[in-house]
């Protein structure tokens, strides 16, 4: 609590919802840099095999789901502002 204010400002709530939406976009696109990077490479061998197996299987994955845990959170975020300001008038 500031200044005896309790609440939301709606704005700085959209802004935070704006900016786990962005984040999420920029984890998309460093998981479809680093599996560009990885096709990319000369590297053969059952140590690529094992690798690639691993990226795909639980690292890219884990990286799509964070994109996707923030993508929820920035409508639960942007959901809040509307309802604070459909309750008060804002």
């Amino acid at each position: 609590m500031t200044n005896g204010f309790l609440g939301m400002v709606p704005t700085e709530v959209d802004a935070l919802a704006a900016a786990l939406q962005r984040h999420a976009d920029e984890v998309e696109a460093l998981t479809r840099t680093m599996t560009s990077s990885l096709d990319a490479t000369s590297w053969s061998g059952d140590d690529r095999r094992a690798f690639e197996q691993q990226w795909s299987g639980e690292l890219a994955t884990g990286l799509r789901h964070a994109a996707e845990s923030l993508r929820d959170a920035a409508s639960i975020a942007a959901a809040n502002a509307q309802q604070q300001r459909d309750a008060s008038g804002w």
